[in-house]
């Protein structure tokens, strides 16, 4: 299910288009705050199908490709998911007698 934006008209507001300036310099995200209060997110939009985040480098693709087996003969794979089954069964707190 697609959700339609709500859009607003930014290019006479200069306060907001700094934010967006900013955010496109880092890339990242920003909340805005009123007091202590976090009541909003800023994120870019990307182009349909791209990605905001950074193109791992090819050390990066590297360092992340000699972790796979990283846990082989030290975690036994179907007795973790038998116990992670079992640990979700039981209750997060004693029942309540009404």
């Amino acid at each position: 299910m697609t959700r339609t934006l709500d859009a607003i008209d930014i290019s006479d507001k200069p306060e907001l288009l700094q934010l967006v300036n900013e955010l496109r310099a880092t890339g990242g995200t920003l909340a805005l705050r009123r007091g202590d209060e976090d009541v909003a997110v800023l994120t870019l939009v990307g182009a349909a199908g791209s990605s905001t985040r950074p193109a791992l480098t090819e050390s990066e693709r590297a360092a992340f490709l000699a972790t796979a087996g990283g846990w082989s003969g030290i975690v036994d794979a179907d007795e973790f998911k038998a116990k992670n089954a079992e640990s979700r069964r039981i209750p997060p707190r004693p029942r309540v007698a009404l």
